[in-house]
């Protein structure tokens, strides 16, 4: 603070000492007496010397300009290698995510794989007993054909009432599930089909015979319809 007041004092002395040399040289018409000559030279030597002393507060200026400019190229560089971390962060993570999602997928495969129950898309069910694996042809398979026409019939009432009568006797099964949200997605009840939809999507990741139902799951939560 006090630096910065001595330097407006400067600057108005540089401006106030030759306004009195001006106002001496306009009242006092007289130049030759040796008091005047005394009087001029003190101010003209103050001038020189503030002039000086403006002069140093300039090239100081110019230092602390310079010092603040490599502060904000060191702070601008190292914003950049910041970015940079981040950036490569980001990119890990999401790696690493997508890691994480794969191993998940696997996972809900091998456990239906290894599951001691397991349906098949069109009804057959599969068990293991004592490391054999048991197939069985059962009411499931006869199910889904009538699913099956009752959905190329458009008969979206009866439909659901099977496909719901079929969940509750075989929740493993998972083709009910696809079929019944395909049923309540015609009758306009979204929310519903969106759920069975992603019963079905989480519990069949990566299964070709039920890829149907996480492209039909986008669609429907991509929809603007209520």
């Amino acid at each position: 603070m006090g630096l910065l007041i001595l330097k407006y004092l400067t600057r108005a002395a540089l401006v106030l000492l030759p306004l009195v040399v001006l106002v001496r040289d306009w009242k006092f018409h007289d130049k030759r007496t040796r008091r005047y000559r005394q009087i001029t030279t003190g101010i003209l030597i103050l001038t020189v010397i503030f002039a000086l002393l403006a002069a140093g507060f300039d090239v100081y200026d110019s230092r602390e300009i310079a010092k603040l400019q490599e502060k904000a190229d060191e702070l601008l560089a190292l914003e950049q290698q910041l970015s940079k971390k981040v950036d490569a962060y980001q990119r890990a993570l999401i790696t690493q995510e997508e890691m994480i999602q794969g191993l998940e997928t696997k996972a809900t495969m091998a456990a239906r794989g290894i599951s001691p129950l397991h349906y098949d898309f069109n009804g057959v069910k599969r068990e293991t007993v004592g490391g054999r694996i048991s197939v069985t042809v059962g009411p499931e398979v006869e199910t889904f054909g009538r699913m099956a026409e009752l959905e190329e019939s458009q008969d979206h009432l009866i439909l659901i009432e099977v496909c719901e009568q079929q969940i509750g006797e075989s929740p493993e099964w998972l083709t009910p599930y696809l079929y019944c949200a395909v049923a309540y997605a015609n009758l306009g009840e979204k929310a519903r089909a969106i759920d069975y939809l992603r019963h079905v999507a989480d519990n069949a990741p990566g299964d070709p015979s039920y890829a149907m139902a996480e492209e039909f799951l986008r669609q429907l939560e991509g929809s603007n319809d209520p």
